[in-house]
């Protein structure tokens, strides 16, 4: 496995190319004027990206990240303080902090998005909370008042109990995924010097109790996003359940060539090209998903790049199983396209699995580099 590691890693191409905000894009390389949107910016992934630069020592990349996220949430306080002053308005998703946005300018998208996920932010106050408290980027004052607006917002909305569109970006629900990595993020910012109440991660930790392992209970049980609380999260405590949530997914949504984000999942489905034109294949869903579900044939599924790599670095380095950290690094390597790219997912074409349009994913390229880390070390 580590002559494996080190030989991809030498020969791999690097697409960890952020712009001069620090900011990377969805997909490397794509055009400005794309009709899919993956040449802007998601928090999410941007988090998730800068987390990966860090382990992989380049403090640098990893800073500069922070800056331009916190920069970007800098100017929704706008919006984070219509709803801590009147919570009513959660229920309109415009009216919440954006989670997608110009990676360029720093500045808003015009199209309507579902801005109702919780998680996004969350992995921003975690990821930001996370570098000021292994002393590599201290918080400014500014960044202090940003961080209580986080805070607040979530307390207004009652992240505990509020239903988002979570990391699949689909209907709202109360998603144990969302619930966990606000308070991984809560958590680290209390860390960092703020001001979280005890009752606010408290009201987090009992939801994860009762719903975990499952991602909603009675709407959604599997769900590949429900891992990231158990890395890079690591805010699952509990063994039992820990274990729970990987092999859950293991026998649930492992397939072929990677791993499905939950059973009945319709993005990029059997022949997804054949019955949506480019304009509509990664739009807003979320208001008609159960138009796209009626496109999906039992067991055709997307298979995503995703988690194949943050399941060897679970297996390393939380339960030292080098079979296992070896089985599914190589399959995360084998996913690769023959250009050494990372893409989004293999989908089923004419029959035949066949890597979706999005590529190099920067998200599946940032989880192989913690992979590849992870068993270089």
């Amino acid at each position: 496995m580590r002559e494996t590691a080190e030989r991809v890693a030498a020969e791999r191409k690097t697409f960890f190319a952020a712009n001069a905000n620090g900011i990377y894009p969805a997909v490397g390389g794509m055009d400005s004027k794309s009709v899919t949107g993956y040449q802007n910016a998601w928090l999410r992934d941007n988090a998730m990206v800068g987390y990966a630069r860090l382990e992989a020592g380049d403090i640098q990349a990893a800073v500069a990240c922070a800056r331009g996220l916190m920069r970007f949430m800098e100017s929704q306080a706008p919006r984070f303080d219509a709803v801590i002053a009147r919570p009513c308005l959660k229920e309109t998703v415009e009216a919440r902090p954006r989670v997608r946005f110009d990676a360029n300018s720093l500045r808003e998208l015009p199209e309507s998005w579902s801005h109702a996920q919780n998680d996004a932010l969350g992995y921003v106050l975690w990821f930001r909370a996370l570098l000021h408290n292994r002393g590599y980027l201290g918080l400014e004052a500014s960044e202090r008042e940003t961080i209580r607006l986080f805070i607040r917002y979530f307390e207004a909305i009652r992240y505990w109990e509020d239903p988002d569109s979570g990391a699949w970006e689909e209907g709202r629900k109360v998603n144990s995924s969302s619930v966990g990595a606000v308070l991984a993020g809560l958590e680290e910012a209390k860390r960092a010097g703020a001001e979280v109440a005890d009752s606010l991660t408290e009201a987090g930790r009992g939801l994860l109790e009762r719903h975990l392992p499952l991602e909603s209970p009675k709407l959604r049980g599997a769900d590949a996003a429900v891992l990231f609380l158990v890395y890079p999260l690591e805010v699952v405590r509990d063994p039992a359940t820990r274990n729970m949530i990987v092999h859950l997914i293991q026998a649930r949504l492992e397939g072929e060539i990677g791993f499905r984000r939950y059973v009945g999942d319709s993005y990029y489905c059997q022949d997804y090209d054949r019955w949506f034109p480019p304009e509509l294949r990664s739009v807003d869903w979320s208001q008609r998903i159960e138009v796209r579900d009626e496109y999906l044939q039992p067991g055709c599924e997307a298979q995503w790049c995703l988690f194949d790599s943050l399941l060897s670095v679970i297996f390393g380095r939380i339960y030292g199983d080098r079979e296992q950290q070896a089985r599914y690094l190589q399959r995360a390597i084998a996913q690769r396209t023959p250009e050494k790219e990372c893409p989004e997912l293999y989908y089923l074409k004419r029959g035949r699995w066949t890597t979706g349009p999005h590529k190099p994913l920067l998200w599946a390229e940032a989880n192989l580099s913690l992979a590849l880390s992870e068993a270089r070390r």
